[in-house]
């Protein structure tokens, strides 16, 4: 007897449940002014397609993979933060729990793009730049102190 597993993509309608999902998706995340600012001059049908393979691929699509290097270069240049990463997140759960896919999957879902985010994500977070700039600030005065004891 062959039992084959079923998969998040082929368990919540393939390809054209997809399609509404990132539909939803795209009116919710266009709402932002920063998101509008990155999809300028952005050919959206190209963008749909992308899409459809990558969460095709979260979704555990048989036989899908997704080439990184091409998320890398999609997301270059495009000063995206760790708090744009997370919003979209959360647009993307959101839209997720409307279409009534199930907690454990979006999970799922999320736990598989997760491993993906080092590509996504291109700028530090404010909290990181922040200890950055303090690191910094501690050794200028570090450096200003010690001229100033060997002075004396």
């Amino acid at each position: 007897m062959n039992i084959k597993k079923e998969n998040l993509f082929d368990k919540y309608g393939g390809v054209s449940t997809i399609k509404k999902i990132l539909k939803k998706f795209y009116e919710e995340l266009l709402s932002r002014m920063w998101a509008k600012k990155k999809f300028i001059d952005v050919d959206m049908d190209k963008l749909l397609l992308h899409q459809i393979q990558f969460i095709s691929f979260a979704m555990g699509k048989p036989e899908s993979e997704f080439d990184d290097e091409r998320l890398r270069k999609g997301h270059a240049g495009l000063a995206i933060t760790e708090e744009q990463y997370e919003e979209t997140i959360g647009i993307l759960v959101r839209v997720l729990t409307d279409f009534k896919v199930k907690f454990e999957d979006i999970k799922l879902i999320g736990d598989t793009i997760e491993t993906k985010k080092h590509l996504i994500v291109n700028i530090p977070p404010i909290k990181e730049i922040d200890k950055k700039k303090e690191k910094e600030k501690e050794r200028r005065e570090r450096e200003k102190y010690n001229k100033w004891k060997i002075i004396d």
